[in-house]
Order: C-alpha cells, then sequence, then structure tokens
C-alpha cells in the first residue's frame, strides 16, 4: 500500500491499557497495522505513547489518510 501526498491527512487518538511502555508501544503499533487494513491506506503511530494518569491506560496518536467511504 502506498501512500498518496495529495490526500488530505487526518490524526486521531486511542487507548490501550498496558503495564509497561514497551507493551503499550506494541499495542498501538498493532492499532495502526488494523486501521491500516481495515481502511486501505497507511497508518502511522506518531510518537511514544503517553501514560494518562496512574493507572495502566496510554494514549496513542494516529496519522492516516482521510479515508473514502
Amino acid at each position: 500500500m502506498l501512500e498518496d501526498p495529495e490526500k488530505p491527512k487526518e490524526i486521531w487518538t486511542d487507548y490501550v491499557w498496558a503495564d509497561t511502555e514497551a507493551q503499550a508501544m506494541q499495542k498501538c503499533q498493532m492499532k495502526a497495522e488494523e486501521a491500516t487494513v481495515e481502511g486501505k491506506t497507511v497508518v502511522k503511530l506518531i510518537g511514544k505513547p503517553k501514560k494518562v494518569g496512574q493507572g495502566k491506560r496510554y494514549e496513542c496518536r494516529f496519522e492516516g489518510e482521510i479515508y473514502d467511504a
């Protein structure tokens, strides 16, 4: 799948629950891969997941082409 530089980009946030930052990174990468397959456009994880609060919740930021339904 190739990225189309002409298509507008969209940035969004999703969350995962993990014990460590490394595990959160892995789960966020899996979400990006799933979104790439489902949307048939390239979705990338932006930066590292950020821990939210005191629990095990991490915020993932993604960038991808706006999906044409």
